[in-house]
């Protein structure tokens, strides 16, 4: 069992019953049952450990209601804005000339930038703690303040805990414990691990390889090593949002105009032969809308 999981499950267990220090301190895979990875798989983590903080009380149903209704309410404004704002733009990209792209930029950098923010509380806020709270898992530090990073590298240390956490112990840590590796190529490394986990998520959803999402985060390298010296200044912190209001929607137009280039819609659903007559030239959300009716009572 990785040392740096042994270290944290004693941290917590101190205080602790002595039958579950015992259970921790079993050398892998003793330590391992199946309870406890059938808990692990469906836990909000990515780090498996032989026990994990639970929460006491009841579960707490009205929480899990009032977090609902906010993902709701995240997803109403997500596609209100990608019927709007968005789908408009990206479905003239498919041959489109440098100047439309330029322009194309500059609609979507705000919608893209508000849309990514509903899914980040969708997905921190509600779909994780909705978890945690029906399987009572105390630890619940899915993000850090992010908001306030003053490097890049603080940013993607802040933002996404599970998969920060997962990166560090048994990549990074990994890496520099078992190899000669200096920390600078060792940060690269993982980095680059991280880099192909956020491709592969995109060229399954856009159905396209590309390898627009890896460049860019490599990319984002040198910025990371420049940020370094505006580190706890107002100048790493505006770079930090500049690089978050400009990357998303430079990325979204990259694999759109793949996707538009050999797709007319662009949702995965394919629409059948006859749904498009009758509605006209609605476009945007009300067009969205009625596509989705059809959809429901065929």
């Amino acid at each position: 069992m990785h040392a740096a999981t042994l270290h944290t499950s004693l941290q917590r267990l101190q205080g602790g019953s002595s039958r579950d220090q015992k259970r921790v301190l079993l050398a892998f895979p003793n330590n391992v049952r199946f309870s406890q990875f059938a808990y692990f798989v469906f836990a909000p983590t990515l780090v498996y450990e032989p026990l994990y903080p639970r929460s006491k009380g009841p579960i707490r149903w009205l929480y899990i209601v009032r977090k609902l209704l906010e993902g709701g309410l995240c997803f109403v404004g997500q596609v209100f804005l990608m019927g709007q704002f968005i789908e408009p733009v990206l479905s003239k990209l498919g041959s489109a000339g440098p100047l439309t792209i330029a322009m194309a930029f500059g609609k979507l950098a705000i919608p893209v930038f508000l849309t990514w923010l509903m899914g980040f509380y969708q997905l921190f806020h509600v779909h994780l703690n909705v978890v945690a709270e029906l399987m009572r898992f105390a630890d619940r530090e899915f993000f850090g303040q992010w908001w306030s990073a003053t490097t890049l590298q603080m940013f993607w240390r802040r933002w996404n805990r599970p998969v920060s956490e997962l990166c560090l112990r048994h990549f990074y840590i990994e890496l520099t414990h078992f190899t000669s590796a200096s920390k600078e190529a060792a940060m690269v490394a993982t980095f680059s691990v991280s880099a192909i986990l956020h491709e592969v998520i995109f060229s399954v959803a856009f159905k396209t390889l590309r390898p627009y999402f890896f460049l860019g985060m490599l990319g984002q390298i040198p910025l990371i090593v420049m940020s370094r010296g505006m580190k706890g200044t107002k100048r790493g912190n505006l770079l930090m949002w500049l690089h978050l209001f400009f990357g998303f929607p430079a990325l979204m137009i990259l694999y759109s105009i793949d996707w538009y280039s050999k797709n007319d819609v662009f949702f995965c659903v394919p629409m059948r032969e006859g749904w498009d007559e009758g509605l006209g030239d609605k476009g945007g959300l009300e067009g969205a809308v009625e596509w989705g009716l059809a959809y429901l009572a065929s």
